[in-house]
């Protein structure tokens, strides 16, 4: 016979399957809430990783001069312009060249390295390391739209984000100073 100050069996059970279906309602709200955090931010996004074989880019090997890089319009992350080092070349005859598109850049936030001279080149062409991708995919659409856009090759040096090699196609569509 139970006493009036033992509880009554059924509303211990009750008790503890309530607490016991609290708890597990909870953990199930937790891993939903971190699979839902995974997808809407991935782990190579936030350590701000693209390479060039990445979804959603294409980087075409032919050699040809149609040589070029598509972008879905869903990009991985948004391009900097603020401090991005860039490197300006002049392929071509005309003096001067490389140093007035490196002050163009400054200007608008890139921070610019000495500029200098290249081999001649008919074509511009947009060198970028696999992590700057966005960066000389914005270059090639607000000042070099007709450039080739190719991955840097090991030479260019360890701190240089994109590197432009303008050619004589840059010459032909800008004005003389």
């Amino acid at each position: 016979m139970a006493g009036k100050h033992e509880p009554p069996i059924q509303r211990t059970l009750l008790k503890v399957a309530t607490s016991t279906l609290r708890a597990l309602i909870l953990a199930a709200l937790v891993v939903l809430g971190i699979v839902g955090l995974t997808k809407l931010f991935p782990q190579n996004e936030s350590l701000g990783i693209t390479g060039a074989g990445a979804p959603g880019s294409k980087v075409s090997s032919s050699p040809s001069a149609t040589a070029s890089v598509s972008s879905t319009p869903t990009s991985r992350r948004k391009a900097k312009v603020k401090g991005v080092v860039v490197l300006v070349l002049n392929g071509t005859t005309r003096k001067g060249l490389a140093a007035e598109v490196s002050r163009t850049l400054a200007n608008a936030g890139y921070k610019p390295k000495v500029p200098g001279n290249s081999k001649s080149t008919r074509r511009t062409i947009v060198y970028y390391r696999t992590d700057s991708l966005p960066e000389a995919q914005l270059i090639v659409r607000k000042y070099f739209p007709d450039a080739l856009l190719k991955p840097a090759p090991s030479s260019i040096p360890k701190d240089v984000r994109v590197e432009i090699v303008l050619g004589a196609d840059f010459v032909a569509s800008s004005p003389s100073p």
